[in-house]
């Protein structure tokens, strides 16, 4: 039986980190803790440990994402970190002439496109200084992609180590 995650859970359990890439997690439970993931560099650093111990064959090789590509109409400028979701990148929209993040997503996360979709949707629906604004979701032959506000500052992870005493 599946171990359970909702939104009053802090973290999630080992265990329910590996449901979650096994896929045995429900859609309401996956959706919730994907949104915590975006938030929570503990579960998301847990996530890659998980993916790195899987082996070769199971995890999706990196992208080859260099300067100057592009994902849909946006140029990639520079990667700023990863996590157990993807990789992100500062990026350029030259239509509508603004800075953006471009967040590539591991194959694990990128499979259930409509649950991205959706999850996009309710997003874009936000606004609120807490929350990143959502203003993509691209779809190539090299992946899936999301494309966001892009916040200027620290990671959350380098903040906390800074905070350490």
């Amino acid at each position: 039986m599946p171990a359970e995650f909702t939104a009053d859970t802090e973290c999630a359990t080992d265990a329910v980190l590996e449901d979650l890439l096994a896929s045995r997690l429900g859609t309401t439970e996956r959706r919730t803790l994907l949104l915590h993931m975006d938030h929570c560099s503990h579960c998301s650093r847990v996530v890659g440990h998980l993916l790195e111990r899987t082996g070769a064959e199971t995890v999706p090789a990196p992208l080859e994402l260099r300067t100057g590509d592009r994902i849909g109409r946006y140029v990639l400028i520079s990667a700023l970190g990863a996590g157990g979701m993807g990789r992100v990148f500062s990026a350029f929209d030259p239509l509508l002439n603004r800075h953006v993040a471009v967040k590539a997503l591991h194959e694990h996360f990128a499979a259930d496109h409509q649950l991205l979709v959706d999850e996009a949707q309710s997003m874009a629906r936000l606004s609120h200084p807490n929350v990143v604004q959502i203003y993509e979701v691209v779809t190539e032959t090299r992946g899936t992609f999301l494309v966001m506000e892009l916040i200027s500052g620290t990671s959350l992870a380098s903040d906390l180590d800074q905070r350490k005493p």
